[in-house]
């Protein structure tokens, strides 16, 4: 297919022509590559958003109108994708910063004074259920959002929240007996 636009391109893939939809895919693929590695500097990482623009077109092609633009349509998923990506990384950063700045804080405490709460918090997380346990763990420890916890314990954000509260009510009250 020579020289036809994208807009046409698409308007044909959304009624079912193949080889206008491999084209489309095709040349998007060319679009988001330069657009991304322009941002992105590790080429696996830029890859990979661009196989989830391309996953992003496929899912959101009926959305797609012909009469507009293709490119600012294609540019906007993208952009999207790509933001994604980021807040992943810049979440998994913190995450790994705060554990870091944990063990420093542990680290920097007296050996005596760190032993003692650390023998303290040791017997009252025993003192919760293995359940209450992995989401205080993940949501407090780990640093997951309420919402990532539910998602990864197969749970309501809501129930993951009550837990949350229930144990920590339940630490603090351990804290509190042993002063």
């Amino acid at each position: 297919m020579n020289a036809v636009s994208l807009e046409i391109l698409m308007h044909e893939a959304q009624n079912g022509n193949r080889k206008a939809y491999h084209e489309v895919l095709e040349q998007s693929a060319r679009l988001a590559r330069a657009f991304i590695s322009k941002r992105i500097q590790n080429p696996q990482d830029s890859e990979d958003i661009v196989q989830e623009v391309l996953v992003a077109i496929h899912k959101a092609r009926h959305t797609y109108h012909s009469d507009r633009p293709y490119k600012p349509w294609l540019f906007a998923l993208t952009q999207y994708k790509l933001n994604d990506f980021l807040r992943r990384c810049y979440r998994r950063s913190d995450r790994e910063q705060q554990g870091e700045e944990v063990i420093a804080n542990i680290a920097d405490d007296s050996v005596t004074f760190g032993d003692r709460i650390g023998e303290q918090l040791d017997e009252a997380l025993e003192e919760l259920s293995d359940k209450q346990r992995e989401i205080l763990t993940k949501a407090k420890i780990e640093g997951y959002s309420s919402r990532e916890v539910a998602e990864q314990m197969n749970m309501t954000e809501s129930a993951v929240k009550v837990a949350i509260h229930r144990s920590m009510k339940q630490l603090k009250k351990k804290f509190e007996d042993s002063e």
